[in-house]
């Protein structure tokens, strides 16, 4: 979903940024214009309730060139959208982590590439991850909600090392840095050693260290029974019907995604991380957005609570967030400071994908394949083993992928060696001893698959 929420956000900001025969639009496009065109987009998902309700900020540089909400903060009394609402931001929530992380390691207090046993309790038989591979995805460490032994502790505030006591009891999913894996456990432990070593709770130093320096003033860590004025309630659309959000349990999604903003703030955040040492230096910044890689050298869109990567010939620096009646996307495009922020008081299980299509044929009109991928694609065509069986051959020059589900679909080239399918990237690697490899890139997660002989 967030990667598929992505595709609807970087269409808006085409829309407003592109040049061209790809846009209508030119850099100077005034507010009239982006609001006619954005809102023959939104407008018909929110007059059928398709969504409950949206607001949309863009920045350059240091001025805000667009911003505005649709649709309702509450459905039953039918309450507009303000635009200054504040939403949950869910996993948005991760790069304020990362930024106190390095913020520590800045000032020596921590070492990156050192094992999480040195700043926290964790005993595990086998592993010691490095806080590096906490940022990154690549722990191994197995995910905290799904275990039995979690559940019983969900609406209880007892001491949080308690999660790291039953997960360090656990097997790890994988060896630490040999797979990119998304785990809110490692961003929990993350909030802890931040905990530990400065003497203040997590939400103490992020207001301190972080929200103040950004002036983020409406900006907050969720509760589940505070009033807060132009608080969005959040909905789930499932199953053909509309149902009131559950309130997350804030207490334990924590560092990994317990906080609440507004668009106004969320522009202010970006540019203090990125166009500016509010809260980092240059080097340590440098570190932020510098994506990992495995231990094989493979090289990952993640790097600390943030993906950077390029869609659509564009760089961009992005993170999402979706939970129970929210979904939300912050993104930066470095080259032109661009910042575009959405926020829905909705989480829907319709296909995006077509909703991205429509959005894309209309604002950002292209040509799939433009150009030609020159190597000899039938050496990568075959059965690739992993987390399922992939199968990929060579159609006149373009690659086709057959999953499990045995539906045939088309890559289309992306240029340097990699080819994309709904919001997923695909590149071949091959290893020492000549073995050929597929590898799945979908940012939050890396799935490598072997070539059979």
């Amino acid at each position: 979903m967030k990667i598929q929420r992505f595709l609807f956000s970087v269409c808006v900001v085409q829309l407003l940024l592109m040049t061209g025969s790809c846009s209508p639009y030119t850099p100077q496009a005034d507010y009239g214009q982006i609001e006619k065109t954005v809102d023959s987009i939104i407008k018909p998902y929110i007059d059928s309730l398709s969504i409950a309700g949206m607001a949309i900020g863009v920045m350059r540089e240091d001025s805000i060139i667009f911003s505005k909400a649709y649709g309702f903060a509450d459905l039953e009394y039918e309450i507009p959208l303000p635009a200054n609402a504040s939403f949950q931001i869910g996993s948005i929530t991760k790069q304020f982590t990362a930024v106190g992380i390095m913020q520590l390691a800045e000032k020596g207090i921590l070492d990156l590439d050192e094992n999480i046993s040195e700043y926290i309790q964790f005993e595990h038989k086998e592993y010691d991850p490095t806080i590096r591979q906490l940022l990154n995805h690549t722990s191994g460490i197995r995910g905290h909600n799904n275990l039995p032994g979690f559940r019983p502790l969900l609406m209880r505030e007892i001491i949080r090392d308690t999660m790291v006591r039953l997960v360090e009891k656990e097997p790890f999913d994988f060896e630490p840095g040999t797979v990119m894996l998304y785990s809110n456990t490692g961003y929990v432990i993350l909030g802890l050693i931040i905990e530990k070593l400065t003497g203040q709770t997590y939400e103490e130093y992020t207001t301190e260290h972080i929200l103040s320096k950004s002036g983020m003033d409406n900006t907050f860590f969720c509760d589940r029974t505070a009033i807060r004025k132009f608080r969005a309630h959040g909905y789930n659309f499932v199953d053909g019907g509309k149902y009131r959000a559950e309130e997350p349990y804030y207490y334990w999604t924590y560092s990994a995604g317990a906080l609440c903003s507004t668009i106004e703030d969320l522009l202010k955040w970006n540019k203090a991380l990125h166009d500016g040492n509010a809260v980092l230096n240059k080097v340590s910044y440098a570190e932020l957005i510098k994506p990992g890689q495995l231990e094989n050298g493979v090289k990952l869109s993640y790097a600390k609570g943030l993906q950077r990567y390029r869609k659509n010939g564009r760089e961009v620096i992005a993170h999402g967030g979706s939970g129970s009646g929210i979904l939300a996307e912050l993104m930066y495009f470095p080259e032109k400071k661009i910042s575009l922020v959405t926020l829905e008081n909705s989480y829907r299980r319709e296909n995006w994908f077509a909703i991205a299509d429509a959005l894309l044929d209309e604002l950002i009109p292209v040509t799939l394949d433009k150009t030609a991928y020159e190597g000899d694609l039938s050496i990568l065509q075959g059965t690739y083993e992993g987390n399922w069986q992939v199968r990929i051959e060579n159609a006149d020059n373009h690659l086709l992928i057959e999953n499990e589900s045995a539906t045939i679909d088309t890559l289309s080239y992306l240029g340097e060696a990699r080819w994309s399918f709904k919001g997923n990237e695909y590149f071949f690697t091959k290893g020492k001893g000549g073995e050929q490899y597929l590898h799945m890139d979908m940012i939050y997660a890396l799935l490598s698959f072997t070539k059979k002989e």
